[in-house]
């Protein structure tokens, strides 16, 4: 494993080599030592190119602050792992074994150790531990209102870097990011050992008190902007990286169909079926027997979606099976709809004037639009396009309820989903509290589940449906927080029903192999509604 050292420098001649010293003697000859300079005026890179040791590159700095001279470092990192290191402490000789046995005993993405503060003119220690001083521990939250992050004791897996860069400008530390995204992205672990010599003197970069309260407000509601963007831009990415992987899928499985290799393909089918989470029950090979075979026909399914005032670019089904209509619900007249049977909104419904509510109100009540029709009805958001048969869907709607939902990929508790709803920003902060008051005083129980609501499997002959769904548009109407994935735990509780009494479609919907969700692209600002 290959350890690689982020420093900044700036005029920094008066410790620097005692700190890189100390650096050197805690790395094997294949490590690196990475020294971004951000233009010293004094003897600080005379001192570094002294050394004549081949682990140490020095690079120039881009001329931007501490934050973005960090950063410059870590981006020419090539290491495994790579520690962070300020120009002017001193490393405990074992420091690089201790972390790197932490990461192996831990299995996490960043470890951080304690650490001594002591006063460079007099030598007295001024924090025999500044985690005890501090009030160090991991927590998202809790380090975005009090950091207990500090760079100099930090390192992190290199798979952290795409998630880390770029560092913005305008929050006041690297350090609070490194440790809050790496966090959000994977493990953070805080070792309880002093393996650095942490130095206070008068040209530190950053100083040891609290900023005046309205600057602390100022500053987090900054981070937490910015922290927002970074994760809807990761996760737009990661998307656009899964959607271009599946259609490469597609395109080896259409060759390999060709070369009539039918082995090879169900092989691959049943591999991307594991990576889903979908068990036997969840895709049951009894449910076509059960249903088609002996002569009986596939039953009848509808898939639907609700897209107004040109929210979502529709999406074609790849498959068109002969069971299966594929009906979208719109407020405009569309061109495009293709393979899709297109009916407008029914009157009571447009007479909502709430594209948000006219989506969920389509959304809540298949029972109404297809009963009698179909057999099941699949909703699916605005922005997921079908790669396959969805029949064999149908087997995992409950007997108890008739639906059938994935669970949540990261969350199983509609407090936490509402917590970050908030700090996200989505949805009705104001009437989202008082949702949650409201559930926590009915009794709802915290950890119940979490269901994902963008796609719905209904079995239509159940009589369960009906009513759920029911209960379900009152609940959200009388909610008002605008997040359907809240009220539907709270109303399946309500009605005395446990949380695996609803079916489930996966884990990850994410990671289906029926489904790719596509980032929304929006053919015209409006307010319009085409996905949960």
């Amino acid at each position: 494993m290959k350890v690689s050292v982020a420093m900044a420098s700036y005029n920094g001649e008066r410790y620097i080599a005692e700190q890189i010293k100390t650096i050197l003697v805690n790395l094997s000859d294949n490590d690196e030592l990475v020294i971004s300079d951000d233009g010293s005026t004094d003897k600080t890179k005379a001192i570094v190119k002294g050394f004549k040791d081949k682990r140490i590159k020095l690079i120039d700095g881009p001329k931007n602050g501490v934050k973005q001279n960090f950063a410059n470092a870590i981006e020419h990192c090539s290491g495994d792992v790579i520690f962070l290191s300020d120009q002017d402490d001193i490393w405990e000789k074992n420091k690089v074994v201790r972390v790197l046995a932490a990461f192996r005993k831990n299995k996490c993405s960043l470890v951080v150790h304690d650490c001594e503060v002591f006063d460079s003119g007099s030598g007295e220690i001024i924090e025999k531990s500044f985690f005890k001083w501090r009030g160090s521990r991991a927590g998202i939250l809790k380090n975005i209102w009090k950091n207990s992050y500090i760079g100099c004791c930090m390192a992190f897996k290199k798979e952290m870097k795409k998630y880390i860069l770029p560092i913005p400008d305008d929050i006041k530390m690297h350090d609070q990011w490194i440790g809050v995204i790496c966090e959000k992205y994977g493990k953070s672990y805080f070792l309880p050992e002093v393996l650095l010599r942490y130095r206070r003197h008068e040209k530190n970069q950053t100083e040891m008190k609290h900023d005046k309260f309205k600057e602390m407000l100022r500053s987090r509601a900054i981070f937490m902007q910015e922290y927002r963007v970074a994760i809807n831009k990761a996760r737009d990415e990661e998307e656009m990286n899964r959607i271009a992987k599946k259609r490469k899928d597609f395109h080896i499985f259409g060759e390999l169909f060709r070369k009539g290799e039918f082995t090879t393909i169900i092989k691959k089918v049943i591999n991307r079926l594991r990576i889903a989470n979908v068990s036997h029950r969840e895709v049951d090979n009894d449910f076509c027997q059960r249903e088609c075979g002996d002569g009986k026909s596939k039953p009848r399914i509808v898939v639907y979606t609700c897209i107004t005032d040109g929210y979502d670019k529709l999406i074609q089904p790849t498959v068109t099976p002969k069971n299966i209509d594929y009906v979208l619900f719109t407020d405009v007249r569309r061109e495009d709809c293709g393979i899709w049977k297109c009916r407008m909104l029914p009157e009571d419904v447009v007479s909502i004037h709430d594209k948000v509510l006219e989506n969920r109100y389509i959304k809540m009540h298949p029972s109404r639009l297809f009963g009698g029709k179909y057999d099941y009805a699949i909703y699916i958001d605005g922005n997921i396009g079908v790669l396959d048969d969805l029949t064999p869907l149908a087997a995992a709607a409950a007997t108890r309820t008739g639906l059938a939902l994935h669970r949540h990929r990261q969350r199983s508790c509609v407090y936490d989903e509402a917590k970050t709803c908030m700090i996200l920003g989505k949805g009705n902060k104001t009437k989202m509290k008082k949702q949650i008051r409201d559930y926590r005083k009915n009794g709802f129980p915290s950890g119940f589940g979490l269901y994902e609501g963008n796609v719905i499997v209904t079995d239509l002959n159940n009589r369960n449906t009906g009513d759920i769904f029911e209960k379900w548009w009152k609940e959200f109407i009388k909610a008002g927080s605008l997040r359907d994935q809240l009220s539907l735990p709270y109303v399946i509780w309500e009605a005395g029903y446990d949380f695996d009494d609803v079916g489930s479609l996966g884990n990850n919907v994410y990671r289906s192999p029926f489904f790719a969700i596509a980032e929304t692209v929006h053919e015209k600002t409006s307010k319009g509604a085409g996905k949960c």
